[in-house]
């Protein structure tokens, strides 16, 4: 299958060591990413970076910054429906809201790993 859903409602979070709960209810519906949507994220994130005016290394940002960047441009090009309310970043404010987007990640990836050519063991 090509596409996935998951919610992370119950997922565990790591601060809290609760699950996230009713604020990060609601599902994500997130297709396989093709090599054109691979190129769409890559283009769209380094688009971002460059407006920002990312190329003084003095003045790069933080490893976190660029991942959350990343999914979120990676969540816009692959979902297949509307992504959850609660995942519009103009309204979060909490390391809570942080973690949340980064069990979203977790999620993906778990899929995308679905794909991943195993290697064969050797003797």
């Amino acid at each position: 299958m090509n596409s996935t859903e998951f919610s992370i409602e119950n997922v565990t979070n790591p601060i809290t060591k609760a699950p996230f709960g009713s604020k990060y209810a609601g599902k994500f519906a997130i297709k396989r990413p093709s090599i054109k949507d691979k190129l769409a994220i890559s283009l769209q994130d380094a688009a971002e970076m460059s407006a920002y005016g990312i190329s003084n290394p003095y003045q790069m940002l933080s490893e976190g910054i660029k991942l959350l960047s990343y999914i979120v441009k990676f969540v816009e090009v692959t979902a297949a429906t509307p992504v959850p309310e609660w995942f519009d970043l103009t309204k979060m404010y909490e390391d809570d809201d942080e973690e949340a987007i980064l069990a979203v990640w977790n999620e993906i990836q778990a899929f995308l790993d679905t794909f991943r050519v195993k290697q064969p063991a050797t003797a």
